[in-house]
């Protein structure tokens, strides 16, 4: 859903050159009011049963939290999805700046990773089913070393033929760092004891929602500092690779019969 979600979103780049800014912001606003409210029907009446205190609410969590692979999930998901906000931000004006695209082309070119995102999404996660057995983590380890290497790689984009690069390396980041998150998450449920599995996939999603705050900031410092985007790039790759190196130096699966 969320890469879908890109790919429309992605074709309001194209649409500034036939409407102004401000009115698909306003027809944007008003899709997300009446997607709120189609929410409203997945909204089941509570059951009038036992909850858990407060109290042993914070222990459960606690105890979650002291598990090594939770942990370092956490702390890893805050570089890797550093390095999927910075992309997703940052790509259609690397595209008109960096390649000498029109803002149309850069749209496509963002459209052309959310699709590669939502196949990947589904994709790896069949391959890890059938070919992988369910193993999760060195898929992911290699989906977002890749990643950083293609984050190098965009130092290399310039206009011309450097734009075809640019494409290239778009639908690559697509299905690397945009494709890894349902594999991290997975990875993150599969640790602990199905009863644990909410506060497992919170810790996950924390560190997520952590690196999508401080990622694009901290490309943008480094962009106004230097003067050159091809630095953000390799700073956020310098970030993806110590997370992923984490992750396969600590990271333990359970055996699987």
């Amino acid at each position: 859903g969320v890469p879908i979600g890109g790919v429309l979103a992605a074709a309001n780049g194209a649409l500034v050159t036939l409407f102004s800014w401000q009115s698909i912001f306003v027809a944007m606003a008003c899709v997300i009011v009446v997607s709120g409210l189609l929410c409203l029907l997945l909204v089941e009446a509570q059951h009038h049963t036992a909850h858990k205190s407060i109290a042993a609410t914070v222990r459960h969590m606690l105890q979650v939290g002291r598990i090594t692979n939770i942990r370092v999930l956490f702390l890893a998901n805050i570089p890797w999805n550093m390095g999927q906000a910075n992309f997703f931000s940052y790509l259609t004006i690397f595209m008109r700046e960096a390649a000498g695209t029109s803002q149309p082309v850069a749209g496509l070119v963002l459209g052309l990773a959310q699709i590669s995102s939502a196949l990947g999404r589904i994709g790896w996660g069949v391959v890890s089913d059938t070919l992988f057995r369910g193993a999760r983590k060195w898929i992911t380890v290699g989906l977002c070393g890749a990643s950083a290497v293609l984050m190098l790689a965009m130092a290399a984009v310039e206009p011309g033929v450097g734009l075809w690069l640019g494409i290239a390396l778009a639908f690559g980041l697509g299905v690397s760092i945009a494709s890894y998150p349902t594999l991290a998450q997975t990875l993150a449920v599969e640790s602990v004891e199905p009863g644990q599995s909410g506060a497992a996939l919170g810790y996950s999603l924390m560190g997520t929602s952590i690196g999508g705050v401080v990622g694009p900031p901290i490309f943008g410092a480094v962009v106004d500092y230097t003067g050159d985007l091809a630095d953000g790039w390799i700073t956020t790759a310098i970030f993806v690779a110590l997370g992923t190196a984490l992750v396969a130096m600590t990271v333990r699966e359970r055996s699987r019969g």
